[in-house]
């Protein structure tokens, strides 16, 4: 493993969250070889848990979940109206159809 893989592997680890995998822990220890990539570890990790301490302060508002809900389109309108009309046409198509075929067999 190189410097450019373990960086690519570390920008998403988190502190004992991912302690257990080997393909952190494999990248962790080429970090402790390399004092540059030891370095911008301890920074990326600082940087993290700064933004992850700032996030759980954050409350969202309390009608959140009900305004999600409110806004979220509906997929699908199923007009009654339109529906019936759609199986008449192709009730009165497949009538033609049969009966243009019955009477060409006559012929």
């Amino acid at each position: 493993m190189n410097t450019k893989q373990a960086k690519d592997i570390l920008l998403l680890y988190r502190e004992s969250v991912d302690d257990g995998d080997p393909q952190f822990r494999q990248a962790l220890a080429h970090a402790q070889g390399d004092p540059e990539l030891a370095q911008w570890l301890r920074e990326q990790t600082s940087c993290y848990n700064a933004i992850r301490s700032k996030l759980r302060e954050l409350e969202p508002p309390t009608d959140l979940s009900e305004r999600i809900i409110r806004h979220r389109p509906i997929p699908f309108r199923r007009d009654w109206m339109q529906i019936l009309k759609l199986a008449a046409a192709i009730i009165v198509s497949a009538s033609i159809t049969a009966v243009g075929f019955k009477l060409s067999e006559r012929k």
